[in-house]
């Protein structure tokens, strides 16, 4: 499947939820039209029609990444039918026009040209500008999601990140998925704090030196995502110590977040080319330490937008070069880019020993402890 798709096999993908409706509920799936996600279902409520686009299709766990076409072979395994499925279209494609009904419904004039620019992830790196290999996309919210650009299919041999189509056509996303980073900040703050702001404990973690005086945080509160895919995994401080403060504490978590990416992108380079730029984005990037935290352990300069809707933007990018208004998305970014250029957090070279060595001990931690059964 991870040969064929470029993902391994989740839950999050529809292929299971497909398969789960054709063997629990034979009444419904013998009476399915088609089997729609709700971003299709939307399209066909604007247009009449039943498309998805590639980027989309390749969140099915049906889609091969090299025709960029349904895969018999999959559909075989699953047991769907093809019929059931939409119609696939380049990402920033015309679905449709807007109808007359719909029209009615949301205000706007009938015949206004509905395009597919793409799913959530990859307009926002398309919003982020990753246009180019020397270039990754970290995405921080609730969980992290670490996107790369190529030209080709790019596969890892041990399935630590994923391949997926993006909003580009022809073009492919290099993707780590963390499961649980920005949303054990929010954690620490309820448990040691719930009446400060982040930023007053973004003060508390400035207030501690890099490398948190010794103590270590692996932010596994939910299992581990990219590169381990380990459910069992658990978050970990390691090193407490009673000279251990509420400073070194924060900041344990916000390196122990920033080290999870850094893992990621190094991954990533290790399958593709050296990266240059990080752009930021999501809820966390607001944050100059841990910005500055990231550039720290990466090695590398790290972009903070001052535009905070890059997936909206990806959007609006991707159907203004298909309406021809720009000529490239290169083009479009930068037009977007003139007004708002990002603030940028430039490596300090003198803690790169000390956030090479916090990464290697990281490790050996994680390795150490998930070889412990109870």
């Amino acid at each position: 499947i991870y040969q064929l798709t470029g993902s391994s096999v989740s839950s999050v993908f529809s292929a299971l939820k497909m398969r789960w409706f054709r063997e629990a509920c034979p009444d419904v799936y013998a009476k399915t039209y088609k089997m729609a996600g709700i971003q299709d279902l939307f399209i066909h409520a604007l247009t009449g029609k039943f498309y998805t686009d590639e980027s989309l299709a390749g969140r099915t766990g049906l889609l091969n990444i090299y025709t960029r076409s349904w895969e018999p072979r999959l559909l075989e395994l699953y047991g769907i039918k093809e019929s059931l499925l939409c119609d696939l279209l380049e990402p920033g494609s015309e679905a449709g026009k807007l109808t007359r009904e719909a029209a009615s419904a949301c205000g706007l004039p009938a015949g206004i040209p509905v395009i597919t620019a793409g799913g959530d992830q990859q307009c926002a790196a398309l919003g982020s500008g990753l246009l180019s290999e020397n270039m990754v996309v970290s995405n921080t919210g609730t969980g992290s999601y670490v996107n790369g650009y190529s030209r080709h299919p790019v596969l890892d041999p041990k399935r630590r990140i994923f391949c997926t189509t993006s909003s580009v056509p022809g073009s492919y996303h290099l993707e780590a998925g963390m499961l649980s980073t920005g949303t054990v900040y929010r954690w620490l703050r309820e448990v040691i704090g719930p009446q400060q702001s982040f930023k007053e404990l973004d003060q508390e973690a400035s207030s501690s030196p890099p490398g948190a005086g010794g103590l270590l945080a692996i932010p596994h509160f939910k299992g581990s995502g990219s590169p381990y895919w380990n459910p069992g995994a658990s978050g970990l401080f390691y090193g407490l110590t009673l000279s251990t403060s509420r400073g070194d504490i924060a900041r344990a978590v916000l390196e122990g977040i920033a080290a999870e990416i850094t893992v990621n992108i190094n991954i990533m380079e290790e399958l593709s080319q050296p990266v240059e730029t990080v752009q930021v984005s999501g809820g966390m990037a607001k944050s100059a330490v841990f910005n500055q935290i990231q550039a720290d352990m990466m090695g590398k300069q790290v972009l903070q937008p001052k535009n905070w809707e890059a997936t909206a933007l990806g959007a609006w990018m991707s159907s203004a070069v298909t309406l021809g208004i720009f000529s490239s998305y290169q083009h479009a970014f930068s037009e977007a880019l003139r007004s708002s250029p990002p603030k940028v957090f430039y490596p300090d070279r003198r803690y790169r020993e000390l956030y090479d060595g916090m990464l290697k001990r990281k490790e050996a931690v994680y390795h150490a402890l998930s070889s412990v059964r109870i």
